[in-house]
């Protein structure tokens, strides 16, 4: 990934610039409840917090990238609890409203702690996908839901809001403009409009104080804090921070998957540390709510250009200078702009896959149309729990249903087994020089077995297996499909973003078996997910790999002219080529023509000289020649391959059929040929012994090695 510095500020301003009203909306998200007075005065502390958190998080977390904010999910929260206080009639003032928001920080920091040594890094992969969309469902439909209150109140200003949310969602990416300003500017013109024709369209936003009045604001929260402890709603305080700590933990190791995937180095343990600190000193300086890394955000950052901690640095510092004087212009802005905004923000969130997959399971069907529909309504069912319990619930119902979800799958790790390719060899016989180049680079070309069933729980090991056996060597790997018989959604998804990100780093990963009927081959077809590069065959996905190999090795397939280059590529000394080649013969055979059959007196060696021959066997001593679909195919022969070596050795028959697959040539020592030179040419006969040994124990290297994968 470049870098440049012109770039990541342009990417941190850019981003500063588009942050700006949106951290207002989501100021306007958490307090909102308790008026416009006391949400506008409070907007400066959701800055303080940005700018603390962010700081921090920028500084200590490992990955460049990331972005802490205060969420809009921590805001509906945050919400919740203040509007449980307005409904017993106790509304906090400004200070109080401080206090509490600072103990929830200050909860969300220790859970967070709690959830790291836990191993909540690694944990992560394990929610599975049907869950977190729901809780980010959820939390769309709750923001969209939030701004039902102040467009009932002004009917009119769903005029402004829809035209602001209109140019969020579709100004064209390609001006290089951060849609929110368009918005701002066509909702405050809008409003405008109507008022210059007396229409009134709701209120102005109220002025936010001065970033110089936080320090004061802070102190008379903690004074607030100590005057009045008894009175704070502790169980509904909590209640609020064990909430935003889980889905805090969850959209951090969204946003760090979703950059890991982009080619960012992240550290996940290290970096929910961070975030996790940052909400203490939140709690202990600032006195907002509590942030956490989001995928918007630190994706969004990315996307802008940026490369290097410079980015988010040069949006820290545009959100200060625009924090300083966005206040005073703050009434200029309507009302309904903001509500745009937000119902923007709502839709964006929603994630229409669950929906799509339902829909797709309804009208098409298939055989696993139960257990979509059935992954599909597990998050309709945290959506709706979250609409109707709020998000608190829906998250304990979401870790109940992670819970029941994983106890019914098959813990550990999907790969079974790990094996290169002297132990994983295709059906193709080539010669010698080939095979020795190929064992020679047996490390180039490795084979993961992976073991039914996969699901969200076992397939992420299998990144760092690849990662192991590409440390090793491994450019070309197959990953074995052949004993998976049932797959679900969520690993389904986990396997090919592994794979997808794997293949953009330049390892050439490949899918076998996956054809018609096969389970994987059928759930990825169900998903809509494409496989890419994949075999219907493992021994075919290894010939590929092979071929790859002896590319690279600049190895040009052979083909022979004549006897001597058969025996010279054989390694018989240059003394005795002419005195063997004098005694050869050679055969042409067209394309489905037999060279020799099963049963047959085995009197003769071949030499492969060009084209190619399938090795088969009979299913039942009954089938004819004929018919080849009663015949199993052992090997693929190319140019260089010996075959019925047995002939120099000893007396028999052939134990299976040869049949030319494309139009061929053969080098034939007959057995009257052999007779002849070992009365004759001794030293010649000698040299062709050797020669047909070392082929024989290259032969046998692989079969041992294909031996000690096979399981008693």
């Amino acid at each position: 990934m470049k870098s440049s510095t012109a770039g990541d500020l342009s990417a941190g301003i850019g981003a500063g610039l588009a942050f700006l009203p949106l951290i207002v909306a989501v100021g306007f998200i958490a307090f909102g409840v308790l008026g416009p007075a006391v949400a506008g005065a409070l907007s400066v502390v959701i800055f303080a917090t940005t700018l603390v958190g962010g700081t921090l998080v920028t500084v200590l977390a490992r990955c460049p990238m990331l972005v802490g904010i205060t969420s809009g999910s921590s805001a509906l929260v945050i919400a919740g609890l203040f509007a449980q206080m307005v409904n017993q009639g106790s509304a906090p003032g400004v200070a109080d409203a401080m206090a509490i928001t600072l103990l929830v920080s200050a909860v969300v920091a220790v859970v967070q702690f709690a959830l790291v040594l836990a191993g909540a890094a690694s944990l992560g992969p394990l929610a599975p996908y049907p869950v977190v969309a729901g809780l980010v469902n959820g939390t769309a439909a709750l923001v969209l839901l939030s701004q039902v209150p102040p467009l009932r109140a002004q009917p009119l200003e769903i005029v402004i809001a829809l035209v602001t949310a209109a140019i969020m969602l579709w100004f064209p990416a390609r001006w290089k403009v951060p849609p929110v300003l368009p918005a701002v500017a066509a909702g405050t013109l809008a409003h405008a409009a109507l008022s210059a024709i007396g229409v009134i369209a709701g209120p102005m936003l109220p002025a936010m104080p001065s970033p110089a009045a936080w320090p004061a604001m802070a102190a008379d929260a903690f004074t607030s804090l100590g005057a009045r402890p008894g009175e704070l709603p502790w169980r509904a305080i909590l209640t609020a921070g064990a909430t935003i700590a889980i889905l805090g933990v969850l959209e951090s190791l969204a946003a760090l998957s979703a950059l890991s995937d982009a080619g960012v180095k992240t550290r996940e343990k290290r970096d929910l540390s961070a975030v996790a600190l940052s909400n203490i000193v939140v709690a202990a300086t600032a006195g907002g709510p509590p942030i956490s890394a989001t995928v918007g955000g630190s994706m969004g950052l990315l996307r802008m250009g940026g490369t290097t901690r410079l980015a988010p640095v040069a949006r820290l510092v545009t959100l200060a200078m625009g924090g300083v004087f966005l206040g005073r212009y703050l009434p200029l802005v309507p009302q309904g702009a903001l509500v745009g905004l937000v119902l923007a923000l709502g839709i964006r969130l929603f994630d229409p896959e669950p929906a799509r997959l339902l829909w797709r399971a309804v009208r098409d069907g298939g055989p696993h149309r139960t257990e979509i529909a059935g992954s599909a309504l597990t998050s309709l069912v945290v959506v709706l729990v979250a609409v109707f319990a709020g998000l608190a619930v829906a998250v304990a119902v979401g870790a109940i249903a992670c819970l029941l979800l994983f106890t019914g799958a098959m813990a550990g790790s999907a790969v079974r087994r790990v094996y290169d390719g002297a132990a994983a060899v295709s059906r193709v016989r080539r010669g010698a020089v080939e095979t020795s180049i190929l064992l020679r680079d047996r490390n180039r070309v490795a084979v993961l077995e992976l073991a039914s069933p996969l699901f969200f729980g076992n397939v992420s090991p299998l990144g760092h297996a690849l990662d192991e056996v590409c440390a090793t060597g491994a450019r070309h790997v197959v990953i074995d499909l052949s004993r998976v018989v049932r797959v679900d959604l969520s690993g389904a998804r986990r396997l090919m973003s592994i794979v997808r990100q794997r293949r953009a780093g330049g390892l050439q990963v490949v899918l076998a078996p996956v054809r018609a009927g096969h389970p994987v081959a059928d759930y990825l077809g169900a998903l809509g997910q494409a496989p890419g590069e994949c075999f219907a065959e493992i021994t075919d996905a290894l010939a590929a790999a092979e071929a790859a190999i002896l590319h690279d090795a600049n190895v040009v397939p052979a083909e022979f002219a004549t006897a001597e280059e058969v025996f010279a590529a054989l390694n018989v000394p240059a003394e005795h080529v002419r005195t063997l080649a004098a005694r050869a013969e050679t055969r042409d055979l067209a394309a489905g023509e037999t060279l020799c059959q099963a049963g047959e007196t085995a009197d003769a060696i071949y030499v492969l000289m060009r084209g190619q021959a399938d090795v088969l066997l009979a299913r039942s001593a009954d089938a004819p020649v004929e018919m080849a679909r009663d015949r199993v195919v052992l090997a693929h022969l190319l140019a260089g391959s010996v075959i019925g070596e047995r002939a120099l050795f000893e007396a028999g028959t052939r134990s299976a059929d040869v049949i030319c697959s494309a139009d061929s040539r053969v080098m034939i020592l007959s057995g009257s040929a052999l007779a002849s030179i070992s009365r004759e040419a001794s030293a010649a006969s000698l040299a062709l012994v050797l020669a047909i040994t070392r082929h024989v124990s290259i032969s046998l290297q692989l079969a041992n090695a294909a031996i000690q994968r096979l399981e008693v």
